[in-house]
């Protein structure tokens, strides 16, 4: 299994750092000011590097599944993969769906997706950055 199945989208990453998901993690894209050219470094070791003028995180599946909710008064959080495809949704005991319900070939982005969703529609807060 390679790295970038394992991780959120560049589209989806800067989109969680916009609506102000703490940008802690093991994996980071980064923007080089110099060469005018985003490329990707998974291990986070040149963030330091002169000329890096941003840094967006990747999350991995674990990071995500520390951010989720695995809970929203009684809904539950249900992962599900069905013929390759992620399924990220909130039920409750009897089957009932309390939102919407997120997809993707990658769990990392589906469950970006999600926390996204939960943000903009008040199911969940992120604390918001200083900077």
């Amino acid at each position: 299994m390679n790295i970038e199945s394992q991780v959120t989208s560049l589209e989806l990453s800067k989109k969680l750092k916009e609506i102000g998901v703490k940008q802690e993690s093991e994996n980071y894209f980064h923007y080089c000011e110099e060469c005018k050219n985003e490329y990707e470094n998974y291990k986070g070791e040149f963030l330091d590097y002169k000329g890096h003028s941003e840094s967006t995180s990747v999350f991995t599946i674990y990071e995500l599944l520390e951010i989720i909710p695995k809970e929203i008064n009684y809904y539950f959080l249900h992962i599900n993969n069905i013929d390759d495809e992620w399924y990220i949704y909130y039920e409750d005991a009897y089957g009932t769906l309390n939102s919407k319900q997120t997809s993707d070939k990658s769990m990392a982005n589906s469950l970006a997706m999600m926390i996204i969703y939960l943000v903009e529609n008040g199911f969940m807060e992120v604390k918001i950055e200083q900077i």
